[in-house]
């Protein structure tokens, strides 16, 4: 088939960018004035959007009872506050690819329900697809599908959405030339997240392209809403536990972080709204709860439950406390928890080298320099939020470390014989800051956590 053609589309909106203008004035020595003059300064700028493809047409090659596929990239560029939504449906109101013979009145059809892939998909029937596994039929003109949605300023100066298509070919198909010609559309979004000039977008029958901006909890979060989402595109979700609003991130590493620490302190731990298992449970403390010692290395004296909350950083726990509870037997090498503290749909970042904490510095620090600021900045923040240190009860070194100097986060890593876990350390100091994004620590110390989602 060939002649998929692209279409460009420009729908324009007005924001308003105020520019005061100041007068200065400068008393000059006997003048009498003593009054300035002002003006107000007002410049609109339109909303911008514009769309092309990387090919004009598509041309695939089928054979009797065989699929095929290919894809193009769409590529948008606006730069609207609110982002944009890219909508794609058939030039008319058949979706029927016909045959370029006028005498052939056989048809490939793209008329089916839900999403169908190489091997579900009908004889000579035909679809679109976002990922080139699961495909979509495309809709009749009129009733738009979306194939992406943004809700936020674009990072880069455009964006490529890539889209697919395929047929299943089937006996009773006549040989020849069969095509048809669909539409993209891109919109500039409002408020809302949706099309400013109050086009409604539908996708049932379609791909779900929800994103962050589509949910209110944590623990609503999935792998989906996460690889919809826009690069630095960020939402306000809360946790359901306690009622905490963390913001969250679509990172560079592709992954979704909370960009404040977990302030989850006095609560039960359950499968239905946090990190662990079906059946099992586990109590956060309020605050240290028995006597254990520090870099003993005897796993017994890491499995108390300990934790510590502080008004400007947030939570601090104990190894144990940070992965829900979980303390793996027999483990004589590094292995990641299966669980931890955070909400249900997330989890504790990986260390080791390679891991996801290293993954994120990298991916903020492209000279791989060794400094604190890839993480501490905008848009990840991370804090240095010290740590607190507890030998038991009345213990002369109890207490909180380090607050404003380095920032310490749990990882989901633990060490070989669990006389240690990895951590992220991070020395603040403007000048000289560094970063350990495999450090290790004794389990009893008390750190942050910042989640990934799963």
């Amino acid at each position: 088939m060939k002649n998929l053609h692209k279409t460009i589309g420009i729908f324009s909106a007005s924001l308003l960018l105020a520019v005061t203008a100041f007068y200065i004035y400068s008393p000059i020595s006997g003048t009498n004035a003593d009054t300035t003059g002002q003006m107000h300064m007002s410049l609109d700028i339109n909303s911008n959007i514009s769309i092309s493809t990387s090919e004009n047409e598509l041309e695939l090659d089928a054979t009797v009872g065989s699929f095929v596929n290919d894809s193009i990239d769409v590529y948008v560029s606006t730069n609207s506050e609110y982002g944009y939504t890219l909508t794609l449906e058939d030039l008319d109101s058949s979706t029927n690819m016909v045959n370029t013979n006028p005498s052939v009145d056989s048809v490939v059809t793209s008329e089916f329900a839900g999403s169908k892939n190489s091997t579900t998909m009908a004889d000579n029937t035909w679809g679109f697809s976002l990922d080139q596994t699961d495909f979509f039929r495309v809709p009749v003109n009129g009733n738009p599908v979306a194939l992406k949605r943004t809700n936020g300023v674009m990072a880069d100066s455009y964006e490529a959405v890539p889209v697919g298509f395929g047929a299943k070919v089937g006996m009773g198909l006549t040989a020849g030339t069969y095509e048809d010609v669909v539409l993209f559309t891109a919109y500039v979004n409002g408020v809302s997240g949706q099309p400013a000039d109050g086009t409604i977008i539908s996708n049932n029958n379609g791909p779900d392209v929800r994103t962050i901006s589509d949910i209110t909890s944590m623990q609503q979060m999935t792998s989906k809403f996460c690889e919809n989402t826009s690069l630095h595109q960020t939402a306000t979700l809360t946790d359901i536990r306690d009622g905490n609003r963390y913001t969250v991130i679509k990172a560079k590493d592709g992954n979704c972080w909370m960009t404040q620490n977990l302030r989850l302190i006095d609560y039960t731990l359950t499968s239905a709204d946090s990190d662990v298992p079906e059946g099992f449970s586990f109590h956060v403390p309020t605050f240290e709860t028995s006597e254990y010692h520090v870099g003993s290395g005897s796993q017994d004296e890491f499995k108390s439950p300990a934790a510590a909350y502080n008004e400007q950083y947030g939570g601090y726990y104990n190894y144990h406390t940070a992965v829900g509870g979980w303390w793996g037997e027999g483990i004589d090498q590094d292995v990641n928890s299966p669980q931890s503290i955070c909400p249900k749909g997330w989890r504790i970042p990986t260390g080791t080298y390679g891991g996801e904490f290293e993954m994120l510095y990298r991916a903020y620090n492209m000279n791989y320099r060794l400094n604190a600021i890839a993480l501490t900045a905008p848009p990840l923040n991370f804090v240095a939020n010290g740590y607190y240190i507890f030998n038991g009860p009345n213990h002369e070194s109890n207490g909180f470390y380090e607050g404003g100097v380095t920032g310490n986060y749990w990882s989901a890593s633990g060490y070989s014989g669990y006389s240690y876990a990895q951590y992220l350390w991070i020395n603040a100091n403007i000048q000289y800051g560094q970063v350990n994004p495999n450090g290790y620590a004794s389990p009893s110390y008390l750190y942050g956590v910042r989640c990934v989602a799963r």
